[in-house]
């Protein structure tokens, strides 16, 4: 990533990441989980719990960059 090139979109930076889990089990998108993780990461959430609650406390500004439709 260019240091001086701004940040576009979360769907096309991290878009193209391989999903490595099986199909039949995902619940939930894999850019929504980034999106939260690292947003919560960046909150100051320690651990998945944390990130799980700010992720609910925080869904409306989420839903600014992603659908979050199974929220």
């Amino acid at each position: 990533m260019n240091p001086g090139k701004e940040f576009e979109s979360f769907p096309d930076t991290f878009g193209q990441l391989e999903d490595p889990r099986v199909e039949r089990t995902k619940r939930y998108p894999m850019n929504e989980i980034l999106l939260v993780r690292m947003c919560g990461i960046a909150a100051g959430c320690d651990g998945w719990n944390d990130i799980a609650l700010f992720g609910k406390q925080r869904l409306d500004f989420l839903r600014q960059y992603l659908p979050f439709e199974q929220a």
